[in-house]
Parts: C-alpha cells; structure tokens; sequence
C-alpha cells in the first residue's frame, strides 16, 4: 500500500525518504537510456503484478491502491508476451513505434509514481479484530512482537490516520491448524467505553496507569468497519524521523478534530431507481473533495517546512505574498455594489493575518505569529475537508450528498492553488517534461526533486517499413485482399474506441448533442466548466427537463484561451436569453468546447471564408439550433468498444485454417509496415522523406501467436546499404566482392562528423573496420555497435549508364527503369552490345469508372484477382460497396463485391479527392488508361530500359538519332550500382553492451527559479547528515624529522554539502 497519501501529512518525516526516492530516480534516468532495460524492467513489473494479484485474488480489495488505474492500464498481455519474446529472441520490435508507445507509457507511470511518492509502499493486509489486543495494539505476525508498528488505512483523510501501534502476537492471527493466516493482520476494536471500563478496573485493582480515554479510538481514526478493509503497515524503526513527526502530530495539542461519521441514510421509498443510481455514481464530488483536502493539507504542511527550514526573507516573502491574496478577499468583501462575504469561521485569521502582513515592520515575532494564525486556520479547514470527504466516500452506500459549496467557499480563501493536484494527471506527464509545482510542500519537494533527475530522453523509434522483413511475403494476393478487408474493419472498430477513450481524458461531465439547421450532428463538451446559464441554475446545477432550453442560438469560435485550449481547437458559444452587450448587441456566453471528432467532420464541409471566420473571433452563427443534453460514454462502455473490437480480431484469426495462419499473419504485417516501402524505388534520395512510424494495432493484434513465433530467430538478416558509389566516403570503392567470403562487419555510427554531412548521425556498415556505405532508410537495421559476418552483395543497378559509339554524343546515355524489364537481374560492367531505339507502347493502366468518370488505378493485386475471376474486361460493370480510406497523398477507396471479395483503387482522380464514401453502394465499370509510347532502348530483341533521363533524350534529339529503328554499335554499358546487400549470418552477431542513439538529446537544465532553490536548500538540510566525532587509533603522523609514527588522531566527519 502506497504511503504517498500521508506524505503531507507529516512534512519534517519525508528526511526519511527523500534519499531512496532520489537512488530510484537516479536508476530510472539510467535504465531508460536502453530500451532492452526498460523492457526488462517492463516484463519484471508486469509478472510482480500478476504474482500480486494472485495473491490477492481472494481478498476484498475495495481499496486496493496497488492495482491501480495506470498499472492495470499497461498491464497488456499480448503486449507482454510479445516484448518479453522479443527480450529473449533479439530484439527485433523494441524500436517499433507500438512498443516503443507501450514502453514510454510504463515508463512514464514509473516516473509518475516516484515522483509522487507511490513507490514507497507498506504491506497491506485484511484486517480481522481480536478481543485480546487493547487500543495501541495490533498483531503482525511478520514483524517481532515488542515492536512498534506504523499503519494506516486508505482513504486517509489526514493524519489522525496514521497509528503507531505496539506489535502483540495474539492466537486469532493463527489458523486451526497452528499455522499464520496469510494476508491478515489482527487489530484492537476496542472502544472508548471498553477503554474507560478497564482504566477504571485497573484503579479499582490498584494498578496506578497514566491512561486516559482518548478523543478517537484507533478504530475510529482509521474508520475500521472489518468488512474486508485492508490496512498498510511496516515497523516504526524503519522510518525513524517519520515515527517522530506521525507521533508529534497525534498529541492532543496538535491532533485534528474527530470527523463525525453521520449514520447511513435511507433514500425515500418512493424515488424512482434512475435517480438514486445517478446520485450513487457521483465519483466528481469525491475527487472534487479529496482533491481540496490535499492541497489544505499541503499548505499547512508548506508552513510547518518554511518554520524550520526557511530563511527570514523568505518567510517575508510568504507573508507578503498571502496578505495580497487576504487584502483582494477583504476588498471584495467590502464592494458595496457587488460584496463576496468571508466565511465567518476563518474571517478573524485572515483580517489578523491581514494587519500583520500590512505593518510597515515586520519584525521576525511578527511573521511567526502570521505563519502560526495561517497554519491554524488550514488546520481547521483540513478538518472541515475531512467531513466532507467522509461524506462523499459514503455517497455510495448513504442517502447524504456532500456539500460542494463548503469546498468551494474554502477553497476561494487560500493564498494559491497546489498546481501539482491538477497537472500529475495531464497525459504528457513525464514524457516531455515533469510535474508542475508552485510551493513547497512535502510532496512539492519531492516532485522537484525528481523533476531534476528526470530527462526528456525518449526512446528512439524507427520507421515502420524497417521491420517488414519480419515476415517473407509468402502471401496469395487473395490472402492480402482479405486481410485487408478485415484491417478496414478493424480499424473502423478501433478508431471509434479510440476517439472516446481521447474524450475520456479531456472531457467531463454531460455532454451536448446538437442538430443544425442543415441537418449536421454535432456535440459539446466540458459544459460544466463553464455552466451557461441556458443549461445551469444559479448554484451551478444542471437544469432539469423542462426548465433548460431546447433551441439555442450558438456561435463557433477559436478557442485561443481558457479551458482545454490544447485539446478542443473550436468551442461554442450561445446567447443569453434576453442578455446585452453595453452596444445592445446579444449577448453570448461560452457554453462548452467542440468535440474534436464534431470539428474534424464539421471542417470538412465549411469552405475556407467560413473557417477564417471561426478562426479571427468573428465566429460563425447558427440560429435556432435543437440541443438534447446526454450522458457521455463511461470508462466501462469505452473499454467494451475496444473488446468488441480485439473480439473481432479473435473471430477472424479463428476463421483461418492452422496451415495458412503464417501466411495470413505475413499479409496483415505487411498492411501495416509496408507505407514507405512501394512508394520510392530504393536508389531514390530519401534524406527529406516523410516517413511513418506506426505499426497499426492489426498487424500486431491479429496474429499474435504468429507474430511472436517469428521472434524466435533473426529475421532482419539482409540489410541493404546505398551510396556505395560514394568514392570519397567508401573506404572500400571499386573492391570487387566474392560474395561467398563471409566478412567481419559492424553496425557504427559517424557523430564527429558535420550535421550537414549526408553520413552525419547515420547507421554505417563498416567491413573489416573501414567504412563502407550507410544502411538505407526502408531497409532492416540490427542495432548500432553489432558485430556479425556477413557476406556483401553489390545489388544490379536501377539505371545503365551507355557511353555511344557515335562523335555527335559525347554525354553518356542514360538508361531507367532497367529493373522493370527483360535485364533487371544483370550487372553490366563496360561490356559492349548492340542497341536500337524503338517506341515502345506501355501496358494501358487498369481503372475503375463511376459514370464516365475514373475513379482511380487498380493496384497490383486487384489487377490479378480481377483476372483471375475473368472480369479485368473493358467495359464490365460490377456491383459494389465503396469505402474511402486514408488522408491526403495515402487517400484511396476500397470496393467490395456482394461475394465479400474487395479491390483497391490507388491514385484517385481529383473529381474524388474531397469525396467520401461511406458504404456507398455503386455500380462500378472496368477500364483502361492508354498511355503514350516510350523511347526504350532495345538488346537482343529485348527492352533493356527506357529513356527516362531529360538530357539523354535531348542529347539524341539534338544528334538526330531519337527515331524508331536506330542502331547503335559497339556501345558500352555501365550498370550504376549504388546499393547493396549485406547478408548477416545469425550465428555470428553479437550484440552491444552499451547501447548507442542516434539522436543524442540536449539535456534539459532546470531553471534555477528562486523556487526550485528554495527547494533544494530545504531539501539538502532535510537530507543532511550530522557530523560526527570520531577516533582513529592508527593514524599515521609525520614528525619534523620526516619519520612516520602511528598514534591516536581524533577526525570529524561531515556532509560535504
């Protein structure tokens, strides 16, 4: 059971954990340089979570804080076996942008949890009571009777919760059998009346005792009701300054006021189920209260630091600072036209604090005084919060709401908000940067602390094509098509999961489904944080049915400040019934903020004038608009869109014979590896290519077994380096290779070189130590600083150079497209032949018309299909379903026949461009492009290549010999051969023990703000050690004469810092 929910609660006991948190955080700054331990370490979490669970598998967890959101949210099972696989194979996939994803969310949990705190952790038990323990005793059979035991029980409410209890082995903690019952402790339940009878017996039996009957009973403190509560609990002798500061804070001088805990109450017979589920299910109100009683506890525990370990300028600073804050609540209090009264019960702390704050001396009694009246009255408020919250908590068993305006009243007078509270839950939490904080309190310090530590060092990720040769294409064409037919619903099923699982994060609370006039659906989010009155009661509460309006005029607008400002682009504004501006224009208020889903469809059907509008203020109106509040989709219902989804996926791999499962999984991992890899013909510049890192969820989710099977042994075992024709860069240039010799490589990387140097932050292939070429960016990578043997294999060229035997040309020739015919596999090497130019008439391209207009160009495997079935015919028609997929340059449309079979149709005329079809269902006719004749140059009767290159054919046009029939005798061709195949044997690599990144990160420097220290001066004297006194009785001392004797020497040893 994690402490960190009583760490404010005793502010000088966290000398006792500042210096393992900083060893663990210096220890994750260390594994997260490589992603093979933060795998490891991965793998190792996930199997103590479910050990963990196992053990707990029968216990009544209802405040189980171990399993927490975030670790059951990264505990994947497919994803564990897949990494833990991979950890034991070769690590092929840990730079796969899905891995690397799931790898960078535990990671950021990790750092998360330290630096709140979460990673120092009691042992937590079921408690059961025995009559045999007294108040301030307990049995723990796991620690030595005699002890002193710290425990607690979740939720704290504050530090009235934190017990020290003496250890007493007692028989109930024992089974029938003799033996310790396994996850228990045994407590006292006695209680105050039971405490003054036996006090009582005790003088009557003359045993003098200095007991008296306490204010709360350990029972009471901790609000034990043994119906499967668990406690947290570990030996006082552990923690030693910790113990000191629970026990200083329970003296009865400093103690908090018992929490009344109200009697359940009943909800009236006849109110309808609807409502009392409604009323049970309130969690924002026990978040709302807990989150207050935090930052009260915070503030106080800021105070009790700033007391002990501050300077007296910068208690003149907090003083100051909180008397502007007290002087704002005292002016508004005092506004004739518009007062905001203080709270009577705090007002005589704040005028006093006030005064002090405003005298013309401050003298250093005069701000303790101030500190002392303001840790007074967060001390009293902590109480009040306290009540509240045990409300809340009870919300789910009792007919009593919490009372909202008390937490906001309160919180209106503190002198800040505790940013930490809010910003631990933002999603890019330690991913770029730390927690923010704005004080110093316990857990501020903390997360200052390992906000230093923390470095914005991201694991690396590599482009997607790089891992397709996990799999060889051993695929039929009707295996890709009907994997792709499945990812296309897949990835309709995911998607919508995803959007709201997005929407879980940065919306709250009811939602707004709205009707334009033209018929668009759209919703609005976030209405409660701004609470139109159209929608919301003067208190803040949602209108009833009825009492709201159902016809708004509304307005979309930037949304350039304010709430959800990253998140919600546009928000939406609407007018308030009869309210006007000072012009007598309508007035608007903010009703909420635009679902990002609702803006993406609504953007696509506004042209540009009107989103300029939106976008410079001006905003774009829609009158009389129908509005319908609804209840948005729960944690539960998101994670049951996401199961339908992988449910799916399960009915689909289970439709697969066993025997074609491989190829199967083949065809679904190259769906989703190979962008990038078609595109661009391998000899092409790819320094400035976009490239896409994601590996979609189908490919690895759909064959899981398959996928980890393949990491078993080394795929990635044919590398292909380009620029081999680089004279200047390759140490090996004009070698001729025997491509049987295995040779000594090595996977390095040239950083000493300049940033524009096109090798600069490259992989390299070096042979036999010197360099030879850099790996190409679609190709497979093994990591830097591999060693292997591996045979190299210069690659036939893509182009042949052709030197005329002809005075009018004296420019070689250039000859394309040599791989798409008849020599694509011979490398040319100055030989000589004999050419002609011929014109040579291209296949027509294959399309699919809508009408008489083309939709878009077949793809190579639905060219074979639609052949195979008989119908790539001119002029067949056939009925289908169009499907539009993808965005932009990647945008194209799926066909699906009534028999289930699909096509794809690549490179959409532009009349398709901005159109979308959503199982439309069409009636769709084969046809054929014609494409004008090509000058290819002819050998042996065969096509050698074309004349792609533009001063090529100049050249010849220029010498009157671009014309059909042509010879050219005696002429030398070249092939240009710029890429390579480095074929690794898997028996020979060995993997770096350090591992190297390709981009090295800046370090970040924390700004050395007067906060941050501030912080660390409380934070060396909360971790000082004391200097100490001691003696050496060998010392060796050197006399005047230089002889050396050894006598007793006294040394003092000090804190360096």
């Amino acid at each position: 059971m994690a402490v960190s929910q009583t760490l404010d609660c005793a502010p000088l006991g966290i000398k006792d954990f500042l210096r393992q948190i900083e060893a663990e955080a210096k220890e994750l700054a260390e594994i997260q340089k490589d992603p093979r331990q933060v795998a490891q370490r991965y793998c190792s979490a996930y199997e103590q979570f479910q050990k963990n669970r196992q053990q707990n598998a029968e216990e009544n967890t209802e405040e189980n804080e171990a399993l927490e959101p975030e670790a059951a949210e990264q505990q994947d099972p497919m994803m564990y076996r897949l990494i833990k696989a991979d950890l034991e194979g070769h690590g092929q996939l840990l730079l796969s942008q899905k891995v690397v994803d799931e790898l960078e969310r535990f990671m950021q949990n990790q750092w998360r949890d330290l630096a709140l705190g979460k990673s120092i952790k009691f042992n937590r038990a079921m408690i059961i009571p025995s009559k045999d323990l007294i108040n301030g005793e307990i049995c723990d059979l796991k620690f030595p009777a005699g002890d002193e035991i710290l425990n607690f029980r979740s939720p704290y409410l504050n530090s009235n919760g934190m017990c020290i209890s003496k250890n007493k082995h007692v028989p109930d903690a024992l089974d029938p059998n003799g033996k310790p019952l396994v996850g228990v402790v045994v407590v006292n339940d006695e209680t105050r009346e039971r405490i003054a009878q036996r006090i009582e017996a005790m003088r009557a039996a003359g045993i003098e005792t200095d007991e008296v009957v306490p204010a709360e009973t350990e029972s009471e403190r901790q609000g034990r009701d043994f119906d499967g509560d668990t406690i947290g609990t570990e030996r006082a002798s552990i923690y030693p300054n910790f113990t000191v500061e629970v026990r200083r804070r329970n003296l009865p001088e400093n103690a908090y006021a018992p929490i009344k805990k109200e009697e359940k109450a009943s909800f009236p017979p006849d109110k309808p189920f609807e409502e009392i589920a409604i009323f049970m299910s309130d969690s924002i109100s026990v978040g709302t209260i807990n989150n207050h009683a935090t930052a009260i506890e915070a503030l106080e525990s800021e105070i009790d630091l700033l007391k002990e370990y501050g300077t007296l300028s910068q208690k003149l600073e907090y003083v100051k600072t909180v008397g502007d804050r007290y002087n704002q609540l005292i002016a508004q209090e005092n506004n004739r036209r518009n007062p905001i009264p203080i709270k009577a019960r705090y007002r005589d702390y704040i005028i006093q604090f006030a005064e002090i704050a405003n005298s013309t001396q401050l003298t250093p009694d005069l701000v303790d005084q101030a500190l002392l009246l303001n840790r007074q009255m967060y001390h009293d408020m902590v109480g009040e919060a306290g009540y509240q919250n045990q409300i809340a908590v009870d919300i789910f068993k009792s007919n009593r709401a919490p009372n909202l305006d008390v937490v906001k009243e309160n919180s209106r007078l503190l002198h800040r908000p505790v940013d930490y509270i809010k910003d631990k839950k933002q999603h890019d939490v330690f991913l770029e940067s730390g927690i923010s904080t704005n004080g110093l309190s316990p857990r501020e310090l903390i997360i200052q602390l390992v906000n230093e530590i923390y470095e914005a060092n991201p694991l690396e990720s590599r482009p997607t094509v790089q891992f397709r040769d996990l799999f060889s294409p051993i695929y039929t064409e009707e295996q890709l098509k009907r994997a792709e037919a499945a990812k296309m619903k897949f990835d309709e099923l995911f998607n919508a999961a995803s959007i709201q699982n997005q929407r879980l994060k940065t919306e709250t609370g009811p939602i707004l489904k709205i009707t334009t006039q033209k018929g668009t659906e759209v919703e609005i989010s976030n209405l409660t944080q701004y609470k139109h009155p159209a929608l919301f009661g003067d208190k803040g509460e949602l209108k009833k049915f009825g009492e709201r309006q159902n016809n708004l005029n509304i307005k979309l607008v930037e949304n350039k400040k304010g709430f959800h400002q990253k998140t919600h682009r546009w928000k939406v504004l609407a007018e308030v019934e009869g309210g006007k501006n000072e012009d007598g224009s309508s007035k608007f208020l903010t009703l909420g903020t635009l679902c990002q889903h609702s803006r993406q469809t609504l953007k696509s059907s506004l042209n540009e004038e009107v989103i300029k509008k939106i976008q410079s203020g001006e905003g774009l109106l829609s009158p009389n608009v129908a509005v319908e509040v609804a209840s948005p989709l729960s944690q539960r219902q998101v994670k049951l869109m996401f199961a339908k989804a992988y449910d799916f996926l399960a009915e689909f791999n289970s439709s697969i014979p066993e025997d074609q499962k491989r190829a199967m999984a083949a065809a679904c991992w190259h769906l989703g590896t190979n962008r990038g890899f078609e595109e661009k013909s391998l000899d092409e510049e790819d320094a400035g290519s976009h490239q896409e890192y994601k590996i979609s969820n189908f490919s690895f989710a759909a064959f899981p077994d398959e996928v980890i099977e393949q990491l078993k042994q080394l795929q990635f075992t044919k590398l292909t380096v380009t620029g081999i024709n680089a004279a200047e860069s390759n140490q090996h240039f004009g070698r001729e290779w025997n491509t049987d010799e295995k040779l000594p490589v090595q996977i390095q990387v040239r950083q000493d070189l300049p940033p524009e140097h096109p090798r600069y932050n490259r992989p390299l292939v070096f042979v036999e130590e010197k360099e030879f070429a850099p790996i190409e960016s679609r190709s497979a990578h093994l990591p830097i600083g591999t060693k292997a043997l591996a045979t190299v294999n210069p690659d036939p060229g893509h182009t042949i150079q052709v030197q005329l035997n002809d005075p009018r040309i004296n420019t070689p020739i250039q000859i394309g497209k040599v791989q798409q015919h008849s020599f694509a596999d011979r490398a040319f090497r100055g030989e000589q032949a004999s050419l002609t130019i011929a014109f040579v008439k291209p296949e027509p391209i294959p399309v699919i018309k809508l009408g008489n207009q083309v939709v878009g160009e077949l793809d190579k495997a639905s060219i074979n299909i639609l052949e195979k079935a008989g119908r790539l015919v001119d002029g067949k028609t056939i009925d289908v379903t169009l499907n539009s997929r993808g965005k932009g340059f990647g945008s194209h449309i799926i066909a699906t026949t009534s028999m289930g079979n699909s096509f794809r149709l690549n490179k959409l005329s532009k009349p398709f461009w901005e159109r979308t079809f959503n199982n439309q269902k069409a009636t769709v006719t084969v046809g054929f492009k014609e494409r004008s004749p090509e000058p290819a140059i002819l050998m042996e009767g065969k096509v050698l290549g074309v004349l792609t290159q533009k001063e090529s054919k100049e050249a010849l046009s220029k010498a009157g010999k671009l014309v059909e029939g042509q010879t050219f005798q005696n002429a030398a061709l070249t092939s240009n051969s710029t890429t390579a195949t480095i074929a690794v044997d898997p028996e020979s690599v060995e993997y770096p023990e350090t591992w190297t990144k390709l981009i090295q990160t800046e370090q970040k420097l924390q700004s050395a703000s007067p906060l941050i220290e501030a912080s660390r001066m409380f934070r060396t004297k909360l971790t000082q050690l004391p200097t100490l006194l001691f003696t050496k009785e060998d010392y060796e001392w050197k006399t005047a004469s230089g002889e050396v004797k050894e006598q007793p020497a006294l040394g003092l040893s000090v804190d360096k810092r």
